[in-house]
């Protein structure tokens, strides 16, 4: 294969691969509560700047996320793309690592852009997208320092391994590799101890991290109990591998682990020394173990947890594949490959159900059809009791952030406008033009709007929607002090 050749199939493969994604970012459905609380806490971030707006979830994803929506005002498409411009561009990093012929490169972009399981992931907000794409970046520019001595490329490689320890703390673990490995490789033009402390740069996030946790919560490893404390709970390992995703990655798995099999045969003990990719997926996999063990394996969705593993796996697909003696053969399997994993990534995602409670989606969408229908203009708002998580998703599903707003919702704020007692900080501007108050039954939010005598005018399940009389003041001036137990920020 020459370079145009290359240049054409990978070329048409990612625009094949971005038309299904952008599809697929359109319209899948919210898989889980993380798909949405992800974003609120994104926004979060965003509407107050700080070092994070959550002691369990990393900031990486904030920092960027936020950006993304706050300069949209989008709580649905944007952050959507965003994943999907971190997998494309996952993708495009795989074409970077050097010493790969273009057979084995074309292979391993194949293996990343219709691995099924990202048919998802590369499609919804989550935090594996940012990691996988931080990760490889810095095992590729490691690797790239490796031939070019370049100290830049050193400095981008201990970036970029931040960058995905920012993101996922199965990145934690390949910091150590990182160090280890750069440093046997002397850099030019710059003295050993600003090497050490390049390879020593990674380390501060997770370092800082670790302080924080015991700062805010008591603990060191907080993060190691946050699904065991949840509501959730922890997701559970065998089911996950039991889905029709688990098992199109346990397939995968059995292939990489074939070609990892194929590669020691051929290439004798001296492959486990040499090959500093099977050294990454070894510590990308540990935290698997140590996640089973802790009781902290992500509580939905959990198939997502072998996203990095596949990712590195694609390189030993991509050699094997070239290696292989018979190529017309190695080409049909290649093909073969690439229709079954379409495939099955269309079919799983197009079968994935809703993963959230269909009231929120219900509600959601009735708060759009108000604008829609004129019935609220832009300068109208709508408030949301405090109910964690629904409101949340009440928040994000209906993707009007300018308009929609959470109650008891602030960096410094205890309450604001729902109950009777006085609030702690200044009340945002836009309260005198609620309109619609969405309160939780049964809460004391419920009590305080039906006794200003609000009008009842919808009904759900759960909830119940007040229109605010003509000629009324809002928000009432309130002087007794909130009891303790409504200190929610």
């Amino acid at each position: 294969m020459n370079r145009t050749q290359f240049i054409i199939f990978i070329s048409c493969l990612i625009l094949l691969r971005l038309i299904i994604g952008v599809i697929l970012a359109i319209y899948l459905p919210y898989i889980s509560t993380d798909d949405y609380f992800r974003v609120h806490y994104a926004l979060w971030w965003w509407e107050h700047p700080g070092f994070t707006s959550s002691y369990v979830w990393l900031p990486g994803h904030h920092y960027i996320y936020g950006i993304v929506i706050g300069l949209t005002k989008d709580t649905f498409l944007a952050p959507r793309l965003t994943s999907l411009a971190f997998f494309i561009g996952t993708a495009l990093v795989a074409l970077t690592i050097p010493n790969l012929k273009y057979l084995e490169k074309l292979v391993a972009v194949i293996w990343i852009l219709f691995t099924p399981l990202l048919f998802v992931l590369a499609s919804i907000p989550l935090s594996e997208p940012g990691m996988i794409f931080f990760l490889l970046s810095g095992i590729s520019l490691l690797l790239n320092f490796r031939e070019n001595k370049n100290p830049l490329t050193l400095l981008f490689s201990a970036i970029c391994f931040m960058g995905a320890a920012m993101f996922r703390y199965e990145a934690w673990l390949s910091l150590i590799l990182f160090y280890i490995y750069g440093r046997g490789i002397t850099a030019n033009h710059i003295s050993k101890i600003t090497q050490k402390l390049i390879l020593m740069m990674p380390f501060f996030f997770p370092f800082v991290w670790i302080i924080f946790c015991f700062a805010s919560q008591g603990k060191f490893m907080a993060f190691l109990f946050a699904t065991t404390e949840d509501h959730y709970g922890q997701g559970s390992f065998i089911k996950s591998i039991l889905s029709p995703t688990g098992i199109t990655i346990l397939l995968e798995l059995i292939l990489i682990l074939a070609a990892i099999v194929y590669q020691v045969r051929k290439k004798g003990l001296q492959f486990f020394k040499d090959d500093l990719f099977l050294s990454f997926l070894v510590v990308t996999s540990i935290p698997t173990v140590i996640y089973s063990l802790a009781g902290a394996l992500p509580s939905q969705y959990t198939e997502r947890i072998f996203a990095s593993i596949l990712i590195i796996g694609s390189v030993f697909i991509g050699k094997t594949f070239y290696e292989l003696k018979f190529k017309k053969i190695a080409a049909i399997i290649i093909l073969g490959l690439f229709i079954l994993f379409t495939s099955a990534g269309l079919n799983i995602s197009l079968k994935t159900p809703l993963g959230i409670d269909k009231e929120n989606v219900q509600i959601s969408r009735w708060i759009n059809s108000l604008y829609a229908n004129k019935k609220l203009n832009k300068n109208e708002h709508v408030l949301i009791s405090y109910y964690m998580p629904d409101s949340t998703a009440l928040l994000v599903i209906s993707n009007r952030i300018e308009n929609v707003h959470l109650d008891a919702h602030g960096k410094t704020c205890t309450v604001q406008f729902l109950l009777p007692f006085e609030p702690t900080c200044p009340l945002p501007k836009w309260g005198k033009d609620v309109q619609i108050v969405i309160a939780r039954k049964l809460t004391l939010e419920e009590d305080y709007i039906s006794y200003l005598k609000w009008k009842r005018i919808k009904e759900f399940p759960n909830w119940l929607v007040y229109k605010r009389p003509a000629n009324s003041v809002f928000p009432k001036k309130r002087t007794v002090k909130a009891p303790g137990i409504f200190d929610r920020f």
